[in-house]
């Protein structure tokens, strides 16, 4: 459960920054598919296009987009302690 001043943090980056969940997947992606970026990469450069922190956005990384950071991780062997796995996706 989240507190208070979490869910508050949380409110003040989205509002800061203008971007949640959706639209940081959105840009994550493009970058991807358009640009070649890996999802490092492309979560670095939606970071210096807002003018923020990697941790300020660390929250908001939920779901396939989190799963997919793990899998490219993994890959480049980043994560001690992990077999690579075959694929991305």
């Amino acid at each position: 459960m989240r507190t208070f001043e979490e869910l508050q943090k949380k409110l003040n980056i989205e509002m800061e920054i203008g971007i949640n969940q959706n639209r940081l997947v959105k840009k994550v992606v493009h970058y991807v598919n358009e640009d070649g970026m890996t999802y490092m990469e492309a979560m670095m450069q939606v970071c210096e296009d807002h003018d923020i922190e990697p941790e300020d956005l660390a929250g908001s990384v939920r779901g396939n987009l989190k799963e997919r950071l793990y899998a490219e991780a993994v890959q480049r062997n980043c994560i001690k302690d992990e077999s690579p796995i075959n694929t991305l996706y």
